[in-house]
C-alpha cells in the first residue's frame, strides 16, 4: 500500500507548488507590512513616500495659485463696486442723478461666480492634500493587510468555508492598490496638464488682470468727482436759482467730458478682463474640479469591476440625471 501511495505523493506536491508559491509570496509581503525595519525599506521607502511629498508640493504650489487668483477676484470685484456706487447728481427745479458704471454689471457677476470656483476648487485641494497625508497607512492596515490574510486562508481553506474567502481577499487587494496610487496619479496628470497645457495661460491672464486693475485704479477720476462734487455744494449755498442752473450745467459738461474720456477707454479693457478671467476660470475648472470628480468616477468604477458589484451605480445614476 506505501509502494502505491508514494509514486502519489510527487504528484500532489506538483498540483500543490503554485499554491505554496503564491502561499510564500504572499507572507513574504504580510512580513513586509508587519515588521517594521522591512516596512520602512518597502511600502515607506523614500521612492513610495517621495511620491507623496511631490503631489503635496504641487497641491501645495496650486492652492497658491488659487489665492492670487482669488485675490484678484476680491480686489476687482470691490474696484468695479466702487464705480457702481457712484451717482452723479445735479439740483435744478429737481434733483438729477445718473449712474455712469452700471454697464460693469456683467463682469461684477462673472467675478462673483469666478469667487465661487475658486473656493471650490480651494476645498478639492485640501481634500486630496488630506486623503494623500491620511490614507496610505490606513489603507495598508485595514484593506491591503486583512485582504492578504483572507487571500492566504482562502488558498488552503476556501472549499471548507461557507464564503468564498479567496475572491474577498484578492478583491481587497486589488482594491487598496487602486486606492493608494489612484490620487497620486490624478495630481501626477493633473501636474502635467498644467505644465505643458495650462501654465503659459495661467501666467499672462494673471498678469494681464494686474496691469488692467492697476491702470484702471491710475486713471480713475473718481476722486476728482468727489472734489468738484464738494465744491459745487458750497458754490450751491453762495448762489440762487440761476447760478446753480450755470454751476450745474458747467459742472455736467466738465464731467461729462471726462466720464466720455474715461468710459471710452474703460470699454476697451474691459473685455480684456472678461478674456482673462474666463482663462483663469477654465484652468481652474479643469485642474481642480473636473479632473478630480473624473478620478472619484473612475475609482468608483474600477471599484465596481474589482468587485463585480453596482458599487455607487445609485449615485452615479442620480448625479447624471441631475447633471445632464
Amino acid at each position: 500500500m506505501n509502494s502505491e501511495a508514494f509514486p502519489n505523493n510527487p504528484k500532489q506536491f506538483a498540483a500543490d507548488l503554485p499554491v505554496i508559491i503564491k502561499s510564500i509570496i504572499i507572507v513574504l509581503i504580510i512580513s513586509c507590512v508587519l515588521i517594521s525595519p522591512i516596512r520602512n525599506i518597502s511600502f515607506n521607502s523614500s521612492p513610495v513616500t517621495g511620491i507623496d511629498e511631490s503631489c503635496i508640493e504641487y497641491l501645495d504650489k496650486t492652492l497658491k495659485r488659487a489665492t492670487i487668483a482669488y485675490g484678484l477676484c476680491r480686489a476687482t470685484n470691490a474696484l468695479v463696486s466702487v464705480f457702481q456706487e457712484i451717482d452723479i447728481g445735479f439740483e435744478l427745479v429737481g434733483t438729477i442723478t445718473f449712474s455712469p458704471f452700471e454697464w460693469l454689471d456683467p463682469l461684477n457677476d462673472l467675478v462673483e461666480r469666478f469667487s465661487w470656483i475658486l473656493l471650490a476648487a480651494m476645498t478639492s485641494i485640501g481634500i486630496q492634500e488630506f486623503f494623500i497625508r491620511l490614507l496610505p497607512d490606513s489603507i495598508i492596515n485595514f484593506i491591503f493587510l486583512p485582504g492578504l490574510f483572507m487571500w492566504l486562508t482562502g488558498l488552503w481553506a476556501n472549499k471548507y468555508l461557507p464564503i468564498n474567502l479567496l475572491t474577498i481577499g484578492k478583491h481587497l487587494v486589488l482594491l487598496a492598490v487602486v486606492l493608494r496610487f489612484i490620487i497620486p496619479a490624478e495630481v501626477a496628470i493633473n501636474n502635467w496638464i498644467y505644465d505643458y497645457h495650462l501654465k503659459n495661460k495661467y501666467n499672462q491672464s494673471v498678469d494681464n488682470i494686474k496691469t488692467s486693475v492697476k491702470e484702471i485704479k491710475r486713471r480713475t477720476p473718481v476722486e476728482e468727482i468727489s472734489m468738484e462734487n464738494s465744491q459745487e455744494k458750497q458754490g450751491q449755498a453762495e448762489t440762487g436759482f440761476f447760478g446753480k442752473s450755470k454751476n450745474a450745467i458747467a459742472a455736467l459738461g466738465d464731467l461729462g467730458t471726462k466720464f466720455k474720456e474715461f468710459q471710452l477707454w474703460m470699454k476697451t479693457q474691459i473685455p480684456i478682463l472678461f478674456e482673462n478671467f474666463i482663462s483663469l476660470i477654465l484652468v481652474f475648472i479643469i485642474s481642480t474640479i473636473f479632473l478630480p470628480i473624473f478620478i472619484l468616477w473612475l475609482i468608483v468604477y474600477l471599484i465596481r469591476i474589482i468587485t463585480k458589484s453596482q458599487f455607487g451605480h445609485k449615485v452615479e445614476k442620480k448625479f447624471r440625471i441631475n447633471i445632464f
